[in-house]
This record gives structure tokens, sequence and C-alpha cells, in this order.
């Protein structure tokens, strides 16, 4: 009886027995996070811990509580990374230059990041990517006003200026 279906495989197990040392994570059904229905051939993911078809993915915390953007680890890692401007060839205004009196600039032909490509989870853990205004681990935090306020004085003036934070609930 061939009835009973079977279930997308996961490049990697979240969890599983190494077979020996640094081989670990292996393929696996449901990348061993989610239930396998037999019926249908889906896996039913951990609620709220696990996403994808294989349940491949980690699931943003509170799905960035719909202010922010859930990527994975090597997109966090590449955005947090300005970067370095190299000095090379290729790294030209040809390909910096977005108009022709090159006024409009990208230099992101020109920057060498560090790649976060690597490790087995590189795109199988996701963290968010705030929107402009809001901040923390889940978008959850409002981002405050900073910088100099232009009333204040100088350290020149009868009024000393002074730094402060204000936080927002």
């Amino acid at each position: 009886d061939c009835s009973l279906r079977t279930c997308p495989i996961g490049s990697h197990a979240w969890t599983d027995h190494a077979i020996s040392d640094d081989h670990a994570h292996n393929p696996a059904e449901c990348s061993n996070r989610g239930i396998c229905d037999r019926n249908t051939g889906r896996c039913n993911c951990e609620s709220g811990l696990f996403e994808g078809v294989a349940c491949e993915r980690k699931t943003c915390p509170d799905d960035c509580r719909q202010k922010g953007r859930c990527v994975s680890s090597a997109e966090l890692a590449r955005n947090a990374d300005p970067g370095i401007l190299r000095q090379i060839e290729g790294c030209t205004a040809a390909n910096i230059c977005q108009d022709a009196d090159c006024v409009e600039r990208d230099y992101s032909p020109c920057m060498e990041t560090t790649e976060y490509d690597v490790p087995w989870e590189a795109d199988m853990m996701q963290g968010c990517i705030c929107d402009s205004g809001y901040r923390g681990y889940d978008c959850s935090l409002r981002t405050c006003a900073m910088g100099d306020d232009p009333l204040t004085g100088t350290e020149l003036s009868e009024v000393k200026q002074t730094n402060e934070v204000q936080l927002l609930e």
C-alpha cells in the first residue's frame, strides 16, 4: 500500500544524533522540527518556532510585529557590516555612477563585506531588520530622536549644553 505520503526533507536537521566528529545536522524529514501529515505530504511545523515547506527556517519573533522584515542571518550580517571601500579593479566610475553627471552614486560594487554563508544555519536562523523608527530584536521598541537639539546653546553661551536620553512607552 503506497497511500501514505512522505514530506519534504530539509537540507539540515535542527536536531539529530551526530554520526561522527563534525558530522551532524543531516538531512531529515520536516528538518526534525515538524510532524509529517502522511495524508497530504505536508509538514506541520512547531507553531510559532519554525516555518518553510520542510520547517527549515526559524520564525522571526512575533513576525517582527509588522514593523520590519524577517531575513536570514546571512542577510543580517550583510546589512550590519557596511563594508570597507575596496581599491581594486572594477571599482571605477563606470560601476559607481548612476547618472551621466555622476551626481547619484552607488558604492556597493566597491564594498567588501564579511559574508556569513558558511555555517550550516546561515540561511535557517532569521532575525528582524526594523523599519525606520523602530528597533529591538522584534521591532517592538520605538526609536527616539537623537543628536544635538538645535535650540541648545554652545560651550560659549551662558546655557550649558547637556545630552539626554528620552524613552517612549
